[in-house]
């Protein structure tokens, strides 16, 4: 009687245990789920986050857009929430199944959490950023400048503190006075401290085949305190090379999250 009675508690044990683990494992499926996020950027850079780590998709995983719905911005410009679609390009449609226009390239995002596009605040450069860019030029074996081809400086406050941090993109790539170097390079100035994002430098007969720098999104995520800037990378004789890369500012830096290959 007394070994029924011990066998009888372990089974119950067992039981509890097993409706336990289970339910654990549910929620934390649910959990995972919920936390899934997609973002599109343009032809290119499509990305997802899975169970906290960041990884890119293809076109080819079409369960992960096709007719689903995506918060769309055009540039800068928040659309709606359409259906997506692809073929040769991105299509939108409404619950009506009208076909939505855009004019920029797009930003779709999917998930749980807010996604928010901040604007990106293009301010003049004044006799002050000389010395900074000339800084961030010798940090690349760059040497002074002159004609730049582009030129400009963007202000966000990405930590929160109210003030500004300043994010360049500086290039003499279209310039026809046959510098010594060619260059792109975007960099970012804290007020102290400059910190090269991307760059790329050669000589003119390697000027067509240089990277190009573009900062094109500044986005933050619901329960996410970091802001995220996009960079895109782009290149005057191979187009289908695109690349977008997503950064986190930590602690007074820049930290790479993902790119696409």
């Amino acid at each position: 009687m007394e070994n029924k009675k011990k066998y009888f508690i372990f089974g119950i044990i067992i039981v509890v245990y097993l409706v336990l683990t289970v339910t654990f494992l549910i929620i934390k499926n649910s959990n995972d789920k919920n936390n899934e996020k997609y973002l599109i950027i343009d032809q290119y850079g499509l990305f997802m986050k899975k169970n906290n780590k960041w990884s890119t998709f293809t076109k080819k995983n079409s369960d992960y857009y096709m007719f689903k719905n995506y918060d769309i911005f055009d540039g800068q410009t928040y659309l709606g929430n359409y259906t997506l679609q692809y073929n040769d390009r991105w299509y939108l449609w409404d619950d009506n199944n009208n076909s939505i226009q855009y004019d920029d390239k797009i930003l779709a995002y999917r998930g749980n959490e807010q996604m928010k596009l901040k604007v990106l605040e293009n301010v003049e450069l004044n006799s002050g950023d000389n010395e900074i860019i000339n800084s961030a030029l010798k940090k690349i074996s760059v040497n002074g400048y002159s004609n730049l081809s582009k030129s400009k400086k963007y202000q966000l406050d990405l930590d929160g503190d109210n003030n500004y941090e300043y994010v360049y993109e500086i290039s003499n790539l279209d310039s026809f006075n046959e510098p010594d170097k060619y260059f792109s390079i975007v960099f970012i100035y804290n007020g102290k401290d400059i910190d090269i994002i991307k760059n790329s430098v050669g000589k003119e007969e390697e000027s067509l085949q240089l990277a190009r720098f573009s900062l094109e999104y500044n986005i933050s995520f619901g329960s996410d305190n970091y802001n995220h800037i996009i960079i895109q990378t782009i290149y005057f004789s191979k187009p289908d090379k695109t690349k977008y890369s997503i950064y986190k500012y930590n602690k007074n830096k820049l930290d790479l999250v993902i790119e696409n290959k």
